[in-house]
């Protein structure tokens, strides 16, 4: 699952938007609830300035399950970041991406 879950995130950064997004939708089929699918599919939405539906999306991210790997809670940090800057938010952008970098 993890492999597929990293075959999708290199298609998003290669900008692979459609394929990326087809790739964690299926993820999410098997497990709803996984936090690098989510991420990865707000993600798409964010890339795609869809971003009440990256924020929809973020918003089914159990906090607790994705702060149980640090490589998942610094990308969900990323993701609220880039969410916060695309809104207008500048300070909580930079506190979030600082916090990243701590």
């Amino acid at each position: 699952f993890d492999l597929r879950v990293e075959a999708a995130e290199i298609q998003l950064n290669l900008a692979n938007y459609a394929d990326a997004q087809q790739a964690f939708e299926a993820l999410l089929g098997e497990d709803a609830g996984h936090p690098g699918a989510l991420i990865g599919l707000a993600t798409c939405h964010e890339r795609h300035n869809r971003l009440d539906d990256a924020e929809a999306v973020r918003a089914r991210v159990d906090e607790q399950r994705a702060r149980a790997t640090p490589e998942v809670a610094s990308a969900l940090a990323q993701l609220d970041a880039r969410l916060a800057a695309r809104r207008g938010r500048p300070e909580l952008a930079r506190a979030l991406f600082e916090s990243v970098l701590t």
